[in-house]
């Protein structure tokens, strides 16, 4: 089976992006402020793990749509920015890796 993505255009990149984290009526939400993708989990740890998914599923979509990984997203509303700044920062998420 040939790879989703022709190995002429991998190339490893490290993108480092914030999100702000908040409860919901039936659990929590976060949402990735630079390009305003969002997920939900039962709690804080799983909703930034379905953040992490939906950031790598997009970039795998770009990716074979041969778009500019998260190139076409606009950040998040200002709502969400002045959430993040006036909330609790947590410590930094394990980085996630995508391998294709």
């Amino acid at each position: 089976m040939p790879p989703l993505i022709p190995e002429s255009t991998m190339v490893a990149r490290h993108i480092l992006l914030s999100a702000v984290v908040f409860p919901e009526a039936n659990g929590w939400a976060a949402v990735c402020l630079e390009h305003n993708i969002g997920a939900q989990g039962r709690d804080v740890e799983h909703a930034r793990r379905a953040l992490s998914c939906a950031i790598m599923g997009q970039i795998l979509m770009d990716m074979r749509s041969n778009r500019q990984p998260l190139g076409h997203l606009k950040p998040a509303p200002e709502a969400y920015w002045q959430l993040f700044q006036s909330g609790e920062h947590l410590a930094a998420a394990p980085a996630s890796q995508l391998t294709v």
